[in-house]
């Protein structure tokens, strides 16, 4: 079979020669497409395999035991399927939605936010939570040999890294290639984490968004007003009770989360 597959177990269909040929019908071309994403994402990441070249046909794309080979309109279809469906991107795209400027593809065997998961994993362990790292000391440096995005190319560190970023855990700091630097931050205290402890808690209340709360207060308060009207003043206590208890109800959930969550040295932000 192909080159460099001595222990790599290919699937049956890189047997058939009709795989090798792109189908006219939508419904068989969907299947082929889908069986080419999962045989590449397979092989890339037995052969630890960051960049694919669709310009050539590589050797992925070869099969010389049936004297086929995976033609350039056919890689072009994969490419394009490859990156709709997430599991590649254009390794020089300006994510401005302009064309790359080559026709190298980079791979994700695994998705960007498992990269992310892993750096951010590693940070934690290396005890580099607040502290400044260069991308390159990511991609070769001593502390991450044994990782596995040691050796990955400096495109999918950033991609992990502005996944990071995105979710408020990576701050990335531009310069020229491979002498980026990244500091990796401590969990915020967010509306969002104090959502998430209160469903855990069973607190009873749903914070979503930067001022819904403020909304539930208002709601709150609006509900007191037509509970009077409708029910009388001896039905008032209750939602009074949760008109004045809301703020309390949220304070006490982000002390909660100050206090359990991550410990004292960390979360070392008065209760709101």
């Amino acid at each position: 079979m192909a080159a460099d597959a001595k222990d790599f177990q290919f699937p049956p269909f890189y047997s058939l020669p009709p795989f090798f040929t792109l189908q006219p019908n939508a419904t068989v071309r969907a299947k082929q497409m889908e069986l080419w994403t999962q045989f590449v994402c397979d092989y890339c990441r037995f052969h630890r395999v960051f960049m694919l070249d669709i310009s050539e046909s590589s050797a992925i794309f070869k099969n010389a035991e049936i004297q086929r080979q995976l033609a350039g309109d056919a890689r072009k279809a994969l490419a394009k399927h490859l990156v709709e469906t997430g599991a590649a991107a254009w390794a020089d795209d300006d994510g401005n939605g302009g064309k790359p400027r080559s026709e190298r593809l980079l791979i994700f065997w695994r998705s960007p936010s498992a990269w992310a998961d892993q750096l951010l994993n590693w940070a934690q362990e290396m005890g580099l939570i607040g502290s400044v790292e260069t991308v390159q000391s990511l991609m070769d440096g001593e502390a991450a040999e044994g990782q596995e995005f040691f050796g990955a190319p400096r495109e999918l560190i950033m991609v992990a890294l502005q996944e990071l970023s995105r979710r408020g855990r990576a701050t990335i700091f531009r310069g020229g290639s491979g002498s980026e630097g990244v500091k990796f931050l401590p969990v915020e205290l967010s509306e969002r984490m104090v959502v998430d402890w209160a469903s855990r808690r069973d607190t009873g209340f749903s914070i979503k968004g930067e001022h819904f709360d403020d909304f539930c207060y208002a709601a709150i308060s609006v509900w007191s007003v037509l509970w009077l009207v409708l029910t009388g003043p001896e039905f008032v206590p209750c939602p009074v009770l949760w008109w004045f208890m809301y703020p309390r109800q949220k304070r006490l959930v982000l002390k909660d989360l100050q206090h359990d969550e991550a410990g004292d040295e960390l979360w070392d932000a008065p209760p709101r």
